[in-house]
């Protein structure tokens, strides 16, 4: 299975059912592997599928330079099974203290790190269906499109 995923760290905030963003950033390709057993949802990444999926790397950062290389080492793998597809990503910041995870209520924006991963399934290039989660736990999900 391939998708087309597109994972930023920081993010402005969205709101579902808008139209994409005039600048968006370059999106990753990420071939999604089979998960041989049932895959627990804990933030341990010694389960065997993730030794075996590939490596996606070479992140761009949205904020403060949009464009620019990540500034820290991040990496991500995709898996699925029958049910759901999984997306294991390892940010590592040196300084956590740093990091931005300002409680909201759902689907609500706020000035904090984000992680967001956008799934292309139509391959069209010009919509997706975005989730997004901030250290504090706050999740959002959108549907981007670009009818044109």
């Amino acid at each position: 299975m391939t998708l087309l995923v597109m994972i930023t760290v920081l993010s402005v905030s969205t709101a579902a059912g808008e139209a994409l963003p005039p600048e968006t950033p370059a999106r990753i390709v990420a071939t999604a592997i089979p998960a041989a057993s049932a895959m627990r949802v804990d933030g341990d990444l010694t389960e065997e599928v993730w030794q075996r999926a590939p490596v996606i790397s070479g992140f761009k950062q949205r904020d403060p330079r949009d464009g620019a290389p990540a500034t820290f080492e991040t990496e991500a793998r995709v898996a699925y099974d029958n049910n759901a597809i999984y997306v294991a990503v390892q940010a590592i910041d040196p300084d956590a203290g740093k990091i931005i995870g300002l409680r909201t209520r759902r689907d609500e924006g706020s000035p904090s790190d984000w992680l967001r991963v956008v799934i292309d399934s139509f391959h069209d290039r010009r919509s997706g269906y975005e989730f997004a989660v901030n250290p504090a736990g706050v999740k959002q999900d959108s549907y981007w499109f670009n009818d044109g």
